[in-house]
């Protein structure tokens, strides 16, 4: 280890045994972010003692070596200030205390070619002729059978009710086809990134019973922590969101290829969700259980 990192580390706040080096300059909302420490703590992988608090972070992994430096990893889900909480670890031989560190959280960087104004999200978003003239057509057919019951007896109840198509599509068939139906729709990015969102949160609430839709994303994550989901699509569904609130609220632009990226992240995360792969069927057939652990 360097002098200048040594005299770094001694000079930081401790707490139990444990010095913090500087936090790094650049932390990345929704990266993973190492930090870096000199403590007295037992070899090998450490995690976080149950039942603390860890606000808007998740800590990926830590491990302390032989020689006293610990490396942690973790992501952050909120802008600006964030102090990461002082800290209980248990380790395979023993214990250790870190002290609270602060972190400065900035939001991805924007693409070169942004200009600053909100457009049109093209190439593959740019609206397909033949699915408006399918849809003219529809909505066409739509209103000649509405001409035609108007004009015949409606029938009892029982009947009109009996003759009501049933959706029989699983919660995941319905998400993964409303996604599909992103795809070609000449949405602003603001409006896509809204109803990318929608999607996703109305599958939590349709297939997991959260109220996905009424909750920021924040509480979103604790619920998801809380509910024991598997920590693949936690970290999935953290980092799909938080982008998709920073291009509603943030003026963030994506690129389009970004934009399809998180399209395809989307369909992901409904598929690490959803239920065993034999109780299932179409595109989700052979995945491996998602959901709850």
């Amino acid at each position: 280890m360097s002098a200048g990192l040594l005299a770094a580390l001694l000079a930081a706040p401790a707490a139990a045994g444990w010095t913090w080096a500087p936090a790094p300059e650049q932390v990345v909302l929704g990266t993973p972010t190492e930090l870096v420490a000199k403590a007295d703590a037992p070899a090998g992988p450490l995690k976080p003692a149950a039942g603390q608090a860890l606000g808007p972070f998740e800590v990926l992994s830590a491990e302390a070596g032989a020689d006293g430096t610990v490396r942690v990893a973790v992501m952050v889900f909120a802008l600006g200030r964030q102090p990461l909480p002082a800290l209980k670890w248990t380790g395979a031989a023993g214990e250790a205390a870190s002290p609270a560190l602060d972190l400065t959280v900035s939001p991805p960087p924007p693409n070169p070619s942004d200009t600053g104004d909100i457009r049109a999200i093209r190439g593959p978003y740019a609206a397909r002729m033949g699915a408006w003239w399918g849809l003219l057509a529809a909505l066409a057919a739509a209103a000649a059978y509405a001409a035609w019951r108007l004009t015949r007896k409606a029938p009892p109840a029982e009947t009109a009710a009996a003759a009501a198509p049933k959706d029989l599509r699983t919660p995941e068939e319905r998400a993964l086809d409303a996604l599909e139906g992103l795809d070609g729709l000449g949405l602003s990015v603001k409006e896509f990134y809204d109803r990318l969102s929608d999607i996703v949160r109305a599958y939590l609430g349709e297939r997991h019973g959260l109220e996905a839709l009424k909750m920021t994303t924040y509480d979103l994550q604790r619920a998801l922590i809380r509910g024991g989901f598997d920590p693949a699509a936690r970290q999935l569904a953290k980092a799909l969101l938080e982008r998709c609130d920073l291009a509603k609220f943030a003026k963030w632009k994506p690129s389009d290829q970004e934009g399809r990226r998180d399209l395809e992240g989307a369909k992901k995360l409904v598929k690490l969700l959803a239920p065993a792969a034999s109780e299932v069927t179409g595109d989700l057939a052979g995945l491996p259980p998602g959901g709850r652990r």
